[in-house]
C-alpha cells in the first residue's frame, strides 16, 4: 500500500498530464541525460527573462517538467507577460535540495545546482535571454531546491520564490551576494511543518521553521527593522484562509513572505488535488503565478555570468 506521501506525490506527478507545454529538450550532464521543457512565446522580446519552475518531489517521471509548466500556470504566463520559461525534470522524481537523507526519494551525489546551471546555459545558446534577469521558482521539493540555487548561485539568479516550502534543517550556505526571495507559505501545511519539523512521513528529513528562514535571508541581504504586513482582500470568504503579504525594509535585495493563514501544501488557486485531511486548503484569494511575477518582474542581478 502506498504510505500517505507517496499518494500525494502520485497525484502531484499525474497533475497536468497529456497537455502538452513547449519542447523537450535533451542534454548530458554529469553522466546522465536529462531533460527539460522550453517555452518561448511568439514575439518574445530580445533579452527576456527566463523562468525556470521545479517541481515537486514524488515517482520518477521523463516529463515532470511539463506538468509543472501547466499546474503552475507558469507557461501561459509566459506569453502574457513575454518572458521565456523552462521547466527541468528531475532525475529519479526528486531534487537534490540540500537534505541530509539518502533514501528512494533522494539521491544526494546528484548535481542538481550543476545541472540547472546547464539548462541556463543552454536556453541561452536557444532564445535571447537577459543574464541579469534570470529568475526560479518550485514547489514543495522544488521550493527547496529553490533555496539551494538562490544561495549557492546568487550569482546566476537575480531574484526566486519558493512556494510551500521552507529551508532543510542542517543546510548551511552563505549567498556571495544578495538575491531577491520569498517564501509563500501554509500554516496549516500537514507535509511541511510552518514552524518547522519532520517533512511529511519516513526519512524525508526536516525543514526550519519560517519564522528561522526569513531571519537567515534578512541576514544575508542585510535588510534593517522589522517587516511590515498588508492583509491582503479575502476575495473567497469559503476557501478557509486569508493571505498577509510580509516585507521586510532596507534590504540589499527584497525578503518577503506571504503567508496563508490556514492554508496546507497546496499551490494559490490551484486545484484541490487530494482531500483536505491529507493535504490541507486551497487559498483563492491569490493566483500563485501572479504571486511570483509580481515579485520578480523589475528585479535584475548587480552581476552576471
Amino acid at each position: 500500500m502506498l504510505t500517505r506521501i507517496a499518494v500525494i506525490a502520485v497525484a502531484l506527478a499525474t497533475l497536468g498530464c497529456g497537455c502538452a507545454v513547449g519542447d523537450r529538450i535533451e542534454l548530458e550532464h554529469d553522466g546522465s541525460t536529462r531533460n527539460y521543457f522550453l517555452v518561448v512565446p511568439e514575439g518574445v522580446p530580445a533579452d527576456a527573462p527566463l523562468v525556470l519552475a521545479l517541481h515537486g518531489g514524488g515517482p520518477a517521471g521523463t516529463h515532470k517538467g511539463r506538468r509543472m509548466g501547466r499546474y503552475t500556470g507558469l507557461a501561459d504566463l509566459a506569453a502574457e507577460e513575454g518572458f521565456v520559461a523552462a521547466f527541468p525534470s528531475s532525475l529519479e522524481g526528486n531534487w537534490n535540495d540540500g537534505r541530509e537523507i539518502e533514501n528512494q526519494f533522494v539521491t544526494e551525489d546528484t548535481d542538481d545546482v550543476g545541472f540547472i546551471a546547464a539548462v541556463v546555459a543552454d536556453v541561452a545558446s536557444r532564445a535571447s535571454i537577459d543574464p541579469a534577469r534570470v529568475y526560479v521558482t518550485g514547489e514543495s521539493n522544488g521550493g527547496f531546491m529553490t533555496q539551494r540555487l538562490l544561495c549557492e548561485r546568487s550569482d546566476l539568479f537575480a531574484a526566486g520564490v519558493s512556494f510551500i516550502a521552507t529551508m532543510p534543517d542542517g543546510y548551511t550556505c552563505t549567498p556571495a551576494q544578495p538575491v531577491g526571495v520569498m517564501f509563500v507559505l501554509g500554516t496549516e501545511d500537514p507535509l511541511v511543518p510552518y514552524e518547522g519539523g519532520d517533512i511529511g512521513e519516513g526519512d524525508r528529513g526536516a525543514a526550519i521553521a519560517a519564522d528561522a528562514a526569513m531571519a537567515f535571508w534578512a541576514a544575508a541581504n542585510g535588510c534593517q527593522g522589522e517587516p511590515t504586513a498588508e492583509a491582503l482582500p479575502d476575495v473567497d470568504p469559503d476557501d478557509g484562509s486569508t493571505v498577509t503579504h510580509e516585507r521586510w525594509p532596507g534590504c540589499a535585495a527584497p525578503v518577503e513572505r506571504v503567508v496563508i493563514d490556514g492554508g496546507g501544501h497546496t499551490y494559490p488557486s490551484g486545484p484541490q488535488y487530494l482531500p483536505e485531511r491529507l493535504v490541507g486548503t486551497v487559498n483563492r484569494d491569490v493566483r500563485g503565478q501572479d504571486l511570483f511575477w509580481g515579485f520578480v518582474s523589475g528585479q535584475s542581478a548587480p552581476s552576471s555570468p
